[in-house]
């Protein structure tokens, strides 16, 4: 199957997510690694949130729990149907917004939809 290159990239949506959350008020955090001193040895294989979960307070102080990134995420638990079709990601930035303390989560999946339906 040929790339539809009028299609935009991984870089530009994860760019439009960030834009999105950061004119409501969100704090940018940057991806973690998927290599991270925490788990040595190992993949941070699935969420990928190593940095909420390792420094969560400290992002509260500093973001009053309004954060978002995107994270590079590998899935691993299906390697062996990758290929099988167009649809199946097993690399792939995972976008997140967190609002902790909120009660907006109506208005968070509305503008989500929006972000991915292109409508405004």
């Amino acid at each position: 199957m040929p790339i539809n290159s009028s299609l935009p990239d991984c870089h530009s949506i994860s760019e439009a997510f960030l834009a999105l959350h950061e004119q409501d008020g969100f704090s940018r955090l940057p991806p973690s690694s998927l290599l991270h001193d925490s788990v040595p040895m190992s993949f941070v294989m699935s969420a990928g949130l190593i940095q909420v979960e390792n420094d969560l307070d400290q992002i509260i102080k500093k973001t009053g729990g309004k954060f978002t990134f995107t994270q590079p995420c590998f899935r691993h638990f299906d390697l062996d149907q990758v290929g099988s079709d167009p649809n199946r990601l097993s690399l792939f930035h995972m976008p997140a917004a967190f609002y902790i303390g909120s009660n907006q989560q109506y208005r968070m999946c509305q503008q989500g939809h929006q972000l991915n339906s292109g409508a405004r």
